[in-house]
């Protein structure tokens, strides 16, 4: 293995005395033959019947396919969450940067997925990581290597990690920095799963419309109804100060860092709708954990971090919280949707 990581494994087993390791035979032109196949007794059987069925997984990723450079439908509960993850590679890299470090940085979806594993891995380590986890650097060099195109160095992804992890990123009950947040409080990559039977995106829609900035022009979803489950992954799922948060974090492209920019960026993307599906998994598990849970007293809202600005005023934090009528009349509509 080039990265050494094959040779690391090796050397842990090798201390094992229930394995045995050997270097494997030389080549030789010998071709192994396997016995002949035995002859069929019946031929395979014909299914007498037609199954047609609408289930399928869906995700946010799926019910925004139509949007303008938007992506195909995954086939699976697996490339749905591969999908959300890389949805903020947008394209749009030739609208003007606002000044700062990183946000003439390339990379696409390759620099989204680097932060994001390189986040992750921050908080499991510890937040303080940089020089002295083996898994840290591994992952690193991982990156690097896979950013070699875009020309984004190991320096950059550190100080760029390390800035997003000291950043002071202003909340409504104070102050929060990514280091300060312990095991106890945040977790990384929370999957989740919704039923869902006749779930009509235009009623999530109309909901959206009406509740999360309304009145502000967005494109519309594709009109269809919903069988199956949808499935999810957060990136990190934070208490701070008794409220429950949901954080994204995104690398697009902002054409200023000011709130009104932010805001027509998560428009444009519809991570309005991301977010409330977002919410809607935290407020049901919330639900079930506390006993005296209530939304308006124990939800914080969906923070979205755009990490391009993290060296700008407000450090391109994006906060917004639904009212605890939308949140439950989509609870309702998914709750009929059973």
């Amino acid at each position: 293995s080039n990265s050494g990581d094959l040779s690391d494994c090796l050397d842990v087993w090798r201390e094992n005395r229930s394995i045995h390791i050997q270097a494997l035979p030389p080549a030789n032109p010998q071709r192994w033959s396997g016995p002949a196949a035995a002859a069929l007794q019946h031929p395979a059987k014909v299914p007498q019947r037609q199954h047609r069925s609408t289930w399928r997984s869906s995700s946010f990723s799926s019910m925004t396919r139509d949007l303008p450079k938007g992506t195909a439908l995954p086939k699976t509960a697996q490339d749905e969450l591969r999908e959300d993850r890389q949805i903020d590679a947008d394209g749009d890299a030739a609208a003007p940067p606002p000044p700062g470090r990183w946000s003439t940085l390339q990379g696409s979806e390759r620099l989204g997925t680097a932060m994001h594993d390189l986040l992750e891995c921050q908080l499991h380590e510890g937040w303080a990581a940089q020089s002295t986890s083996p898994t840290w650097q591994k992952l690193l060099r991982r990156h690097v290597r896979n950013l070699a195109a875009d020309k984004v160095n190991a320096e950059q992804l550190h100080d760029w990690v390390q800035a997003c992890t000291h950043a002071e990123l202003p909340l409504p009950a104070g102050m929060l920095q990514l280091r300060m947040l312990t095991a106890q409080h945040a977790v990384a990559e929370m999957p989740f799963v919704l039923s869902l039977r006749d779930a009509s995106t235009r009623h999530i829609d109309d909901l959206l419309h009406t509740y999360v900035q309304p009145g502000q022009p967005r494109t519309a979803l594709s009109r269809e109804t919903l069988q199956g489950q949808l499935v999810g992954s957060l990136d990190l799922v934070l208490e701070h100060q008794g409220r429950w948060y949901v954080l994204d974090y995104k690398t697009n492209h902002i054409s200023a860092a000011t709130q009104q920019a932010m805001t027509d960026k998560i428009l444009e993307k519809r991570y309005d709708l991301q977010y409330s599906l977002y919410l809607l998994a935290l407020h049901r598990l919330l639900k079930a954990r506390l006993t005296d849970y209530d939304y308006d007293r124990h939800i914080g809202g969906a923070l979205y971090f755009f990490l391009r600005l993290v060296d700008q005023p407000g450090c391109g934090l994006y906060h917004d919280k639904p009212p605890r009528a939308f949140i439950e009349a989509l609870d309702q509509h998914f709750c009929e949707a059973k």
